[in-house]
């Protein structure tokens, strides 16, 4: 089973992309998410975990959210690697199939009982980025390994 749950801040602004000949809206972000233990200093540490949305989810992140708001995000983890100048580059990163408001979203106050999620993204449907840029490949031949 490969399922993951988070609540966490988005840590970056947000950039809505359209891809592909189907033009679908696609996003990408992190989040923010506290562990639930102290460090020795007695502070909680913060992961920031990569996520991606696409289709609908990626329509409603970008209509309602904005850097520092909540966010719950359900998903999947999903890992992949790429070549660039000789260096293998591994990446790590949640495909966000459903996502919800929280009580902790600044901006979102009226709107906290809205969700979408979306199961129609292809199992086929392959993504690739690179650090620098947020160009997606859909075509099996466009990837670099």
């Amino acid at each position: 089973m490969n399922k993951v749950v988070l609540i966490g801040r988005i840590s970056n602004d947000l950039k809505l992309n359209v891809i592909g000949e189907k033009k679908t809206s696609t996003i990408q972000f992190s989040l923010a998410v506290n562990r639930n233990y102290k460090n020795k200093d007695g502070k909680y540490d913060t992961d920031f975990i990569n996520c991606v949305a696409f289709g609908n989810i990626a329509d409603f992140i970008n209509k309602y959210f904005k850097k520092g708001d909540e966010l719950a995000v359900e998903g999947r983890v999903q890992t992949r690697t790429y070549e660039k100048d000789g260096n293998k580059k591994y990446i790590t990163e949640i495909m966000a199939e459903h996502v919800e408001f929280t009580y902790g979203s600044k901006s979102n106050d009226n709107q906290i009982n809205k969700t979408e999620e979306i199961n129609d993204i292809p199992s086929n449907y392959k993504t690739d980025y690179e650090e620098s840029s947020n160009e997606f490949a859909l075509d099996d031949k466009d990837l670099p390994w």
